[in-house]
């Protein structure tokens, strides 16, 4: 498991996603595991993501969250909306210092 970040690291890349666009999209049909292969290789060559989650309520939108956060073993950033950003340090080959 990895080390929880501090809140001085959460902002630092909450400052970094804040330009950044949605690398995944995740329309009404809600998850399917392609979703699941490229949120894996979106965080092994990004480290940081920006999903957009168009579909369903409030709700489901959450449950969407936590299924993604569960498989991929990142660390919610944030989630504004439909927005949701997660991250996950590439040991063998960092991309962002934090």
């Amino acid at each position: 498991m990895q080390p929880i970040l501090s809140k001085q690291q959460k902002s630092r890349l909450r400052a970094l996603a804040h330009t950044k666009r949605p690398l995944i999209m995740i329309g009404s049909p809600g998850l399917s595991e392609n979703i699941f292969v490229a949120l894996e290789e979106a965080l092994d060559r990004h480290e940081l993501v920006k999903i957009k989650i168009g579909c369903g309520d409030r709700e489901a939108r959450e449950k969407i969250a936590i299924q993604l956060l569960e498989k991929s073993g990142a660390e919610k950033i944030q989630r504004i909306g439909n927005m949701l950003t997660l991250y996950r340090r590439n040991d063998k080959a960092p991309v962002i210092q934090i």
